[in-house]
């Protein structure tokens, strides 16, 4: 289910117990003057969610670590590194599991799919902030362990 911005607690509990992952576009929720999905409200249902770009037919870009950047500034109630560890938990394991995608983990039996980022140096606790609100060079690119870029 995307956006589900305005949802009930009802509603909530319906998608939870259907199975439903929710789908979080900020980009689009903003610019379409939507509002704000309440994380919160989701995380207490036990809905799981997934950040996500709903296309250029409204929004400016597909840049998925430009959806993540602005849902940390939009969630402004959020503890920011939780968030940002959520937000990439939502793009990585959490949508291969929506999809059923044996991928999303670096964890032996998955298939490696993976960016390697060239980092600067950046203190590990902090390192979800630093990927979301920095722009990296992406020096490569593997599907299931081909090298792609």
């Amino acid at each position: 289910m995307t956006h589900v911005v305005h949802a009930s607690e009802k509603e909530l509990e319906s998608l939870q117990q259907q199975g439903h992952t929710i789908i979080h576009c900020p980009i689009s929720n903003r610019l379409l003057g939507n509002g704000a999905i309440d994380l919160d409200a989701l995380d207490a249902a036990g809905l799981s969610w997934l950040c996500a770009s709903d296309g250029l037919s409204s929004n400016y870009t597909l840049d998925l670590f430009e959806e993540m950047k602005i849902a940390l500034f939009m969630h402004h109630g959020a503890d920011l590194l939780l968030l940002a560890q959520k937000l990439l938990q939502s793009v990585t394991c959490k949508a291969a599991d929506a999809l059923g995608l044996n991928t999303g983990r670096i964890q032996a039996g998955k298939q490696a799919d993976f960016l390697v980022l060239n980092l600067d140096e950046i203190p590990n606790e902090q390192l979800a902030i630093h990927l979301l609100l920095h722009r990296y060079t992406i020096e490569s690119i593997f599907i299931r362990g081909n090298k792609e870029l």
